[in-house]
């Protein structure tokens, strides 16, 4: 009689090891493309940002002056969520200004639309919004800001999140700096302050 061919058969601790390993290089993997998505978004924000620095210096080129903005803040590009790129959500802060959030300017966008080739990109966070806690007030970007203040001429600044912490924001031929807090408000997202010349 012959003998009968045993089917081999893998354990249970053989089972373990293999979903383990599988898990691991699921988990790396998973981990690779989250981080180039943020850097790719990060990257995107950064090129919008350069577009308005390149456009408000061709508007400033022609009209001998940067535009103001009918409130000290307004949004760059339009198209945001309730037409705000920036807003304090509860609490009470100097920074909320006296509205609470940052709105989209109308007179700011048609300033810049010649300039921009009649496109106005928004700088915005993807569909992702960005929140920052300090002890009561919690502060949600989704976009760029552009700061001017007529009583402070020399006070022109774009401000904008980038997502993580320690991330490298635009640099314009016409910022005379760029400030970078690179945990902002300890919520592990970078905040980039650029002022114009």
């Amino acid at each position: 009689m012959g003998k009968k061919n045993k089917q081999q058969a893998f354990t249970l601790v053989e089972l373990l090891v293999v979903i383990s390993i599988i898990s691991l290089l699921a988990s790396i993997v998973l981990s690779s493309i989250n981080a180039a998505r943020i850097k790719a978004n990060n990257a995107a924000i950064n090129r919008q940002v350069m577009q308005y620095a390149n456009a408000l210096e061709l508007y400033r080129s022609q009209n001998n002056s940067y535009p103001i903005s009918a409130t000290q803040y307004a949004c760059l590009g339009i198209g945001y969520d309730s037409s705000w790129c920036y807003q304090c959500q509860s609490g009470a802060d100097a920074n909320c200004g006296t509205t609470g959030s940052y709105r989209e300017g109308s007179t700011l966008s048609t300033d810049l639309k010649n300039a921009l080739l009649s496109f106005i990109p928004s700088p915005r966070i993807g569909t992702k919004k960005f929140y920052a806690f300090t002890v009561g007030v919690d502060y949600n970007w989704q976009g760029a800001v552009y700061q001017y203040d007529a009583a402070v001429p020399a006070s022109r600044l774009i401000i904008w999140m980038l997502q993580g912490t320690n991330q490298l924001c635009a640099k314009a031929q016409n910022f005379i700096s760029v400030a970078v807090d690179n945990n902002y408000l300890t919520n592990g997202n970078t905040r980039c302050q650029a002022t114009l010349q």
